[in-house]
């Protein structure tokens, strides 16, 4: 018997819950838990979408994902990877002023677009 696509996508999103949580306080030790997680999650599967690395984003490392998604696109976990690598290997300095930017209140308060991500999502 053959899963519905959106059968799929819902199981992969519980899957998804119990991996670890990536904010822009991390350190650079979650950091790597983090991206192994996600690795052996993508490891197997094909897929390509980011969305569900996505999901793993806590809210204040997730505003500044879309804000430099949106000005230089990624579409894959690889992608994805290496920027925020290189952010979680940049001195801890820039990550904190940045973390300070993405943590203000009215930050929170902006509507985000996710349509997209979760149409994604249902694709699969």
């Amino acid at each position: 018997m053959v899963s519905e696509p959106w059968s799929i996508a819902r199981e992969l999103l519980e899957e998804v819950k119990y991996l670890p949580k990536l904010s822009l306080e991390s350190s650079a030790l979650e950091y790597f838990e983090w991206e192994e997680s996600l690795d052996d999650f993508f490891y197997g599967r094909w897929l390509s979408d980011i969305y569900y690395a996505e999901e793993t984003l806590a809210k204040d490392l997730f505003y500044w994902w879309i804000d430099y998604n949106n000005k230089f696109p990624c579409e894959t976990w690889s992608e994805m990877k290496t920027v925020i690598q290189h952010l979680f290997l940049s001195p801890f300095s820039l990550r904190k002023m940045i973390a300070e930017d993405y943590s203000s209140t009215s930050r929170t308060t902006k509507a985000i677009d996710s349509s997209k991500h979760q149409n994604k999502a249902d694709s699969h």
